[in-house]
């Protein structure tokens, strides 16, 4: 014992200049070896141990013995490499941007823990990387009830630029999970993508976190202060700058006869009848009109993409509905439904004519090369004599 007594400082030394070394290895000497900044002895400066003893804590970034059957220089460089990472992160979190950025060929392990370490890592910093989709959609695979990994698969989707075809997992995270996190997805979608659905996302986003407060919506400083950035992005159609804007200026209820959406003349769209409705809403209108009730209709037989979906059910939060207004949106429904039907039958005629044209057309051209046919026929018979 005395022997070790002698070493064990000597050892500690070693270990705190040695760049590249287990920290399990490490963790496991220290306690066999009680290097505490009580117990130190010599030149061991105090601080210093402590601040070691703490990385050799959090242990190492990956398990090393993933990359045993690379070369030794290959294992030492990753090592150095993902706990310079790591430790960066940690201390000096403004320029692990540019550590990133560093130019090299750099081996990922297959480890679970560093795997999730990068997707966190990447995510903070706004970086998509395809890698981390796939490392972040096994990981959804293996636990399809973890928050954190539907998260990370959504973050990272939409950082590589994934459009429509993430929308659904999105809005069904955001309905799953609430959370200021899937407030941001489902916002930096929208501008990313949709940007004259932003306005309507963020009264969605408004009315849900404060559902148990009661609000006048679009008062919110947050909502105001979202509304003032889209408006002035230049990312807005004219009929999304004059919903916005409206918004902002907002009039009496009784003014709403003159508003500049009910007068705009456009065609009848599932994006204009969400604006009139949110217009409505927060001029505590209470709409009780046909655009309210198409998107209920929309969304009650299906036909609301996800967020349309999404931003009907928070509005729809906002307004009671009377036996009148149920029963005139059946009434509704019923006009819809003939005026569909009508319309596929119309189209059904006009089709029919158009394949009997066609079909008459190809009779025609199968006589023509028959009787083409007959002539060469007839050419080469009366050649031979």
């Amino acid at each position: 014992m005395d022997e070790i007594d002698k070493l064990r400082w000597q050892l500690c030394d070693i270990a705190m200049e040695t760049e590249t070394i287990s920290l399990s290895c490490l963790a496991l000497l220290a306690q066999r070896l009680n290097w505490q900044p009580q117990e130190a002895e010599g030149d061991v400066d105090g601080e210093e141990l402590e601040a070691f003893l703490e990385t050799v804590k959090r242990g190492d970034a990956f398990d090393l013995l993933s990359l045993a059957k690379l070369p030794l220089v290959v294992q030492d460089q990753t090592d150095a490499y993902f706990f310079k990472l790591e430790h960066i992160w940690r201390f000096y979190p403004e320029h692990f941007a540019d550590v990133l950025q560093v130019q090299g060929a750099w081996i990922i392990p297959d480890d679970k823990q560093l795997h999730r370490k990068l997707l966190h890592w990447f995510s903070a910093e706004q970086w998509g990387m395809t890698e981390l989709v796939d490392i972040a959609c096994r990981w959804q695979a293996a636990e399809p009830d973890n928050e954190d990994a539907h998260y990370y698969l959504c973050k990272q989707r939409l950082l590589c630029g994934e459009g429509e075809s993430l929308l659904a997992d999105l809005c069904d995270f955001w309905l799953r999970y609430p959370s200021t996190q899937a407030d941001d997805l489902l916002l930096g979608w929208c501008r990313q993508h949709r940007p004259d659905f932003f306005p309507l996302a963020v009264m969605a986003v408004e009315a849900r976190c404060m559902a148990d407060a009661e609000y006048v919506p679009g008062e919110s400083a947050r909502t105001r202060l979202l509304w003032a950035d889209i408006l002035h992005s230049g990312r807005l159609s004219p009929l999304g700058r004059s919903f916005v804007d409206s918004l902002f200026y907002k009039r009496k209820a009784m003014a709403w006869a003159n508003s500049r959406l009910s007068t705009q003349g456009e065609p009848e769209t599932p994006l204009l009848d969400l604006y009139r409705t949110a217009e409505q809403v927060v001029l505590e209108a209470f709409p009780k009109e046909k655009p309210f009730f198409r998107l209920l209709i929309r969304l009650e037989e299906g036909q609301a993409c996800p967020l349309e979906a999404l931003i009907t059910q928070a509005l729809s939060s906002k307004i009671a509905m009377k036996p009148g207004d149920i029963r005139d949106k059946k009434e509704l429904a019923e006009e819809l439904r003939l005026a569909a039907e009508k319309k596929l039958s119309s189209e059904a005629k006009t089709e029919a004519p158009r394949q009997a044209e066609s079909g008459g057309m190809m009779k025609i051209m199968k006589i023509v090369g028959l009787m083409a046919l007959i002539v060469c026929a007839l050419n080469r018979f009366f050649h031979f004599f």
